[in-house]
């Protein structure tokens, strides 16, 4: 099962394949670890005592965990980053998304941290990696936290000074650099980056390194042997086809960078795509030319033809590595950028499903330490979700337990036998889903991983009570 599926729909399952083979210094710990991430797996909002209810050992015991000085942040990460590596190896295309979110907490333990906007915490680069056919979510390949230093007022002439390795941007290297000691081989991982990512000096290690990729540009770059800078040639290249894609609909949100995102309602685009090689050379100061060798890249273009009034087009202009020769070539760049929306998700999935800038804990270290362990339960509720698209017609016991998928049966057809043979995946997910009072009412079949997981979380209470009537009916006997 691990091999083909990884969502666990048993608690202790998952906690001990996830966490089982942290090293944390005493085997005793990671056995605290695993009970701990098995209890707050089943309800990844509730706080200590709530996931731990009345058993106060445990409770205690999860405590001494998060304030032990012992137990570092980075070791819990290590079992997790290692079995999703694991999971990378044995699919044909990875997708590994990077992206960066702020995490701010807005009680008195936050005045030690650094600012990251709109207060105080910590920032967070993740790498999310993502079965590139199946779409199916495989877990964190990375993730660093710190908290920024308090700024020093510089000049913009010495910020650009400053040398690449200590500046924040050098996030993205240094998470490659950490991946590629996990894994063996990184032939079937494709890194995807939103425009943050569009660093010279990135771009040309991943070259350099013969990391395969997809960036969004934002530079207008200068080219070799062209007269015209990126933006120009390649709105000056043919059309290779189009392409009808459905925009979803989205809230308006105050964006980290400063400013707000306007909402959108869902409607359909007719997109455009041209695509082009090039070479990009280094448009920045005489003196640090000779440290910028050019590099050759693929590019697509995508626009949309006809957007409706008063909304900006549909835009992305993409760097890679793959092959952009035919419309079907560029297309596959598309696809894999597209996935590019699922580590937004698991920001989402993180902040509200766990509740994690909510924590009250007595120290940052402590913080790091609760991040650390519900990162990787923010990632099992995506796994969730993924199930549905990624395999729909399989038997539902391959991710739900017999128990779980029979009350399913019972509360969805009560006066029906229970079938010997389990129905699908996407009859299991559809009938969790409804108990969180969904009804398709969009005639979709789309079920959001929130509505998914209230669902889940009815469904463990509904099994809980199970267990309990049938130990009672059992002593009564």
């Amino acid at each position: 099962m691990r091999d083909t599926l990884t969502f666990l729909g048993d608690a202790g399952q998952w906690a001990e394949f996830v966490f089982g083979g942290c090293e944390l210094g005493d085997r005793r710990r990671t056995e605290r670890l695993v009970d701990f991430a098995s209890r707050q797996a089943t309800n990844p909002a509730g706080s200590v005592s709530e996931v731990c209810a009345e058993d106060h050992a445990a409770a205690e015991g999860a405590y001494r965990l998060l304030r032990n000085q012992e137990v570092v942040s980075t070791d819990i990460d290590a079992g997790p980053f290692s079995r999703t590596a694991e999971l990378c190896a044995k699919r044909k295309t990875v997708v590994a998304i990077q992206d960066t979110t702020m995490l701010s907490f807005p009680h008195a333990v936050s005045k030690q941290m650094g600012n990251v906007g709109a207060g105080r915490g910590f920032v967070v680069h993740s790498t999310l990696a993502v079965d590139g056919d199946s779409r199916e979510v495989l877990g964190l390949l990375d993730q660093m936290r710190w908290s920024r230093a308090e700024p020093k007022r510089r000049s913009s002439a010495q910020r650009r000074a400053a040398p690449y390795r200590e500046k924040e941007s050098y996030k993205w290297e240094s998470s490659w650099k950490r991946i590629d000691g996990r894994l063996r081989d990184t032939s079937n991982v494709i890194g995807v980056c939103d425009r943050e990512a569009d660093i010279y000096d990135h771009l040309q290690y991943t070259c350099e390194k013969n990391i395969r990729f997809v960036v969004r540009a934002k530079a207008d770059r200068r080219l070799t042997g062209s007269r015209n800078k990126l933006w120009k040639l390649l709105a000056a290249q043919p059309v290779l086809g189009k392409r009808e894609q459905v925009v979803t609909q989205r809230g308006s949100c105050r964006l980290r960078t400063g400013g707000s995102r306007s909402a959108r309602k869902e409607r359909t685009a007719s997109l455009s795509i041209r695509s082009r090689q090039v070479t990009l050379s280094w448009g920045g100061r005489e003196s640090n030319k000779r440290l910028r060798k050019p590099i050759e890249v693929g590019v697509v273009y995508v626009r949309e033809a006809c957007p409706p009034n008063n909304i900006p087009p549909i835009e992305w202009m993409l760097l890679t590595s793959e092959p952009v020769e035919d419309f079907e070539s560029a297309m596959q760049v598309v696809d894999y950028y597209a996935i590019r929306w699922m580590i937004e998700e698991f920001h989402k999935a993180w902040k509200s499903g766990c509740r994690i800038e909510q924590r009250r804990h007595q120290s940052p270290e402590n913080l790091e330490r609760i991040a650390a362990i519900t990162a990787h339960i923010a990632v099992r509720i995506l796994q969730l979700r993924s199930l549905a698209d990624a395999h729909p017609d399989r038997r539902c016991d391959h991710a739900f337990p017999q128990q779980h998928w029979q009350l399913l049966h019972i509360t969805q057809y009560p006066r029906r036998k229970i079938p010997e043979t389990p129905p699908s995946l996407s009859w299991a997910l559809a009938a969790m889903a409804r108990l969180a009072g969904w009804r398709d009412s969009k005639q979709t079949g789309r079920i959001g991983w929130d509505t998914l997981w209230k669902g889940w979380l009815l469904l463990q209470e509904r099994v809980q009570g199970w267990q309990l009537a049938t130990k009672l009916l059992a002593g009564t006997t």
